[in-house]
């Protein structure tokens, strides 16, 4: 028998408007409208820097699948896909345990906010199972495609050095990022 399970950096501003109307109403006036700049943090996950953000399972997980927190804002060819990884010594391992289901950008519409991307690792015949530890999510594209992927400032989940960054085709991950991406990651686990 088995439960869902889910971890990850969760909160989100799904309906982010960067501008938004403020209205203020005193007895005796009419009402006023301001405009209050509301800070967008993300990142532009698929330009020349690639983005790798860690988790930790406590027991063996049945991985089904992984949401990033993201907005499209154009492309019309290519595709985005996540590679998990081991952990090593801190730092994503040069093992590829598995990769996701790939996504045509193109099927994917430009939407106004942010919302969950899923990418799946079950593909129908079962996810793969990890043991408890420490592993890493690296988002792969190829294409055209222009995507945001929302951070949290600060470190609201995991430790201070869970996410990292490097200049595509490096191979060290020396950039430690000082915010955690929004991610959800889905598994069953034995209770």
């Amino acid at each position: 028998m088995t439960e869902p399970f889910e971890c990850g950096n969760l909160e989100f501003p799904a309906a982010l408007k960067i501008f938004a109307p403020i209205s203020a109403a005193l007895p005796g006036r009419p009402n006023e409208v301001r405009w209050a700049l509301v800070a967008e943090t993300a990142e532009y996950a698929t330009g020349p820097t690639e983005f790798a953000q860690a988790f930790r399972v406590n027991r063996p997980m049945a991985l089904e699948d992984v949401s990033l927190a993201m907005q499209k804002f154009g492309g019309t060819a290519g595709e985005l896909w996540l590679e998990l990884r081991t952990d090593s010594g801190g730092n994503p391992g040069p093992i590829v345990l598995d990769e996701s289901r790939r996504l045509a950008t193109p099927h994917l519409l430009p939407f106004r906010g942010y919302r969950w991307i899923v990418f799946d690792f079950n593909r129908g015949t079962g996810g793969p199972v990890i043991a408890p530890g420490r592993y890493w999510l690296i988002l792969r594209h190829t294409g055209d495609a222009i995507f945001n992927w929302y951070f949290t400032p600060g470190t609201a989940y995991g430790d201070p050095d869970d996410s990292r960054a490097r200049p595509h085709g490096q191979t060290g991950w020396n950039d430690i990022l000082t915010y955690r991406f929004n991610f959800r990651v889905s598994g069953l686990v034995k209770p």
